[in-house]
């Protein structure tokens, strides 16, 4: 049977067929699937299945933050369905505690335990550009469009106070907020107002 890995379920692997039908695989019988990984499974009683082979791999390459720890190196992966605290290969490209990582999978867990070299460093969480590439890279995003699609948002209006009269126009006042120059959704934003007395 063609299945797709789902998840974990109570330490043990849970997938689904091409007809929506979910299956148990135990770990000794999953082979050291990852999550989205399609895979071809043999049934051994009711929903119980052993893993055959792999037909797809979903996450060669896996994108993270790197730690060191002790002298040991480790990614966190940014896909939260992968599995935490990943062992880095020594060597590869150079990066620091703390830098967002492309890394490749050098050893699967059935091999001997996920192991992954640094492929390519990204940057820094601390730089919103960088952290935005990287998320969009984990969530393997698009990133390209028709051409078609980009001349309708280039022919799109920008937003007028005009268009709602309802609409109090604040722009005159000095306003602070927390987040970034670039922030395109502000949570909170303070304006302060001298009035009679020195009051603000």
């Amino acid at each position: 049977i063609r299945m797709t890995v789902r998840g974990l379920v109570h330490g043990a692997v849970r997938m689904e067929a091409e007809d929506g039908e979910t299956y148990i695989a135990s770990k000794e019988n999953a082979r050291g699937m990852l999550w989205g990984d399609i895979v071809l499974a043999e049934r051994i009683g009711g929903d119980r299945v052993r893993i055959v082979r792999v037909l797809e791999r979903a996450h060669e390459h896996i994108i993270g933050v790197l730690h060191e720890k002790r002298g040991v190196r480790f990614i966190i992966p940014l896909e939260r369905h992968l599995p935490q605290g990943i062992a880095v290969r020594p060597g590869g490209v150079k990066a620091q505690d703390g830098d967002v990582v492309l890394t490749k999978v050098a050893r699967w867990e059935n091999e001997g335990g996920l192991l992954v070299r640094i492929d390519a460093r990204i940057g820094s969480f601390s730089q919103t550009s960088c952290a935005l590439d990287a998320l969009i890279a984990a969530g393997k995003l698009r990133t390209t469009f028709p051409r078609e699609a980009l001349q309708q948002a280039d022919g799109c209006r920008p937003a007028c106070i005009a268009d709602d009269p309802d609409r109090l126009d604040l722009r005159q006042w000095i306003t602070f907020t927390i987040d970034g120059r670039d922030a395109k959704d502000f949570d909170d934003a303070v304006s302060l107002e001298m009035m009679d007395g020195g009051r603000m």
